[in-house]
């Protein structure tokens, strides 16, 4: 239990291992749209460092979009594997890098042009 952590670890967080079932998946939302690229981990090589995008699932996608609610947000990456056919968060960022995604500059742009003008 809790009492059980000692000091010097406190604040640390854990999780526990799952073996994906395939290959990591890199989820980006942009505004409305999302995207999934489909990666080598760790990567090696230039490609498998871009991966290749590929469609999502409702299931995956719904988890995806659940952790933007979460945090408030239209634009955060989160990876998600896959485990007994179960998608798995892995991490979650506020502002990934957006590797695989096309023409990932103009589209930051359009959404930050938009909020923008709410303001």
């Amino acid at each position: 239990g809790p009492d059980d952590v000692p000091d010097s670890l406190e604040g640390l967080m854990a999780q526990r291992y799952f073996a994906p079932d395939g290959l990591d998946r890199k989820i980006y939302r942009i505004g409305d749209e999302v995207f999934c690229v489909e990666r080598v981990w760790p990567p090696k090589t230039l490609e498998e460092k871009q991966g290749r995008l590929i469609d999502l699932d409702e299931r995956t996608l719904s988890v995806a979009r659940a952790c933007g609610d979460a945090i408030g947000s239209n634009v955060y990456g989160v990876d998600i594997i896959e485990h007994d056919g179960q998608p798995w968060i892995v991490d979650l960022s506020s502002f990934p890098g957006f590797k695989g995604v096309p023409d990932v500059g103009t589209k930051l742009a359009q959404v930050v042009k938009a909020a923008s003008r709410v303001h």
